[in-house]
């Protein structure tokens, strides 16, 4: 079954990748691979976040971390 980010990466090549959208041979379950994976990238982040690591090692900073200048997410797009 495909969950919500899964139909979100669905809407969004259809719409905007429709060629490879219409090549995917599987389409239900492509999406519910990946909206598989990303739910659990989501939960890792969020958790990692909120400062209960799950994990040895985290590249996100910890809470607070985001005011200090160099910190925060950078956008190369």
């Amino acid at each position: 079954m495909v969950n919500q980010y899964g139909e979100m990466a669905r809407r969004h090549w259809a719409r905007w990748l429709p060629d490879r959208y219409a090549a995917i041979e599987n389409p239900e379950e492509f999406f519910t691979s990946l909206g598989n994976q990303a739910e659990k990238k989501i939960t890792t982040l969020a958790w990692d976040l909120a400062g209960t690591t799950r994990r040895a090692s985290s590249t996100w900073p910890k809470p607070g971390g985001w005011g200090r200048p160099g910190t925060g997410p950078s956008r190369s797009c």
